[in-house]
């Protein structure tokens, strides 16, 4: 009978600041590491801390039950989203309306009408600056960018010129893309705390 042979995953990332367009970027093989494509230049992503995997399933699991008891789209985890030619996202995660929910199987090439983003020392620059940036200018209609240590949110929403930055008000984090859903910051920080 023949021995399984391991599967040997490189020890280093192999795509780092490859030039590539979307297209080559995601034919790129899996070798085991986290990868974005940044106006044409392949960044790795870290791997999420403890404190980032916990808060974003929290808020993963809330959403997609809101949503999904409403039958108001699909909301997706760490999904690649082509923004252009030359840009493509792994948001934390993303929320589609139900007539705008991309199509199974395909590459997602349609901006997400949320996007969330839990930030890292890492990427909190990237995140706050280049990517709502760009996510404002591919048209997502709201953002929310949360650190998942200190529980500070931020959030934009979609206007005549882009995005403006709306104030968190009483710990609430209300969207628009998803009509009626909340985060209640402190129900997360009891959550975070037990």
């Amino acid at each position: 009978m023949p021995q399984a042979v391991p599967i040997q995953m490189p020890v280093e990332p192999q795509y780092v600041g490859l030039r590539l367009t979307a297209d080559e970027y995601l034919r790129l093989p899996e070798d085991g590491f986290s990868y974005q494509l940044v106006h044409g230049v392949v960044l790795m992503s870290p791997k999420p801390s403890y404190e980032h995997q916990d808060v974003a399933g929290y808020l993963f699991a809330k959403m997609r039950e809101f949503v999904a008891g409403r039958g108001l789209g699909k909301v997706l985890f760490e999904v690649d989203v082509q923004f252009a030619l030359d840009l493509v996202y792994a948001p934390d995660i993303v929320f589609y309306a139900t007539s705008r929910v991309p199509a199974r199987g395909a590459k997602i090439a349609t901006s997400p009408d949320l996007v969330v983003e839990f930030l890292s020392p890492a990427t909190r620059s990237l995140d706050l600056k280049t990517k709502r940036d760009d996510y404002a200018a591919h048209g997502v209609r709201e953002y929310w960018a949360i650190d998942p240590m200190t529980l500070e949110a931020f959030c934009w929403k979609a206007s005549g010129t882009g995005f403006d930055q709306v104030s968190v008000v009483d710990c609430r984090l209300e969207s628009t893309a998803i009509p009626g859903f909340v985060l209640d910051l402190a129900d997360l920080r009891k959550y975070m705390q037990g």
